[in-house]
């Protein structure tokens, strides 16, 4: 029996994580430069070193699936709420509203389930992306709330 678990043919840790980046996308640690491509372990951005190959599990949603579920949340509360203000004086833009909030109701449910899963594999900025996008509802609403 050998007393090296190293065989000879087996390719190094950074040899792995060169070809595993030079085919799928993986974000810098320190500043989330795309890493895709690199020909070392080491960021041609900011230089980091702490490059590291690892398992971990994506069936926790994280941070960024939770905000833009309160997001989407907010926005069907207030496009409730913006129905209710606008009946007395424009009832059929108070119907448009209730209409958005069902809409908003749909893709709240979209975002339940298709997103759980799958945001936790985004880059950091496609996750920013999606939750900005969650929220501009409820920015607008509130700002039309607010001049009402």
């Amino acid at each position: 029996m050998e007393s090296s678990s190293r065989q000879p043919d087996r390719l190094s840790d950074h040899e792995l994580i060169i070809a595993f980046l030079d085919t799928h996308d993986g974000s810098c640690p320190r500043c989330q430069y795309n890493l895709r491509g690199i020909a070392s372990v080491q960021c041609p951005e900011c230089g980091e070193n702490a490059i590291a190959l690892r398992i971990t599990s994506n069936s926790a949603p994280g941070r960024s699936y939770t905000v833009g579920l309160v997001g989407l949340s907010f926005s069907i509360l207030l496009a409730v709420l913006f129905s209710i203000k606008l009946l007395p004086y424009f009832p059929l833009l108070s119907i448009l509203s209730a209409l958005g909030a069902v809409v908003l109701g749909l893709f709240l449910s979209r975002w339940h389930t298709n997103t759980r899963h799958t945001i936790g594999s985004l880059l950091r900025h496609k996750k920013q992306e999606r939750v900005a996008l969650a929220w501009l509802p409820a920015v607008v609403l509130a700002g039309l709330l607010l001049m009402l």
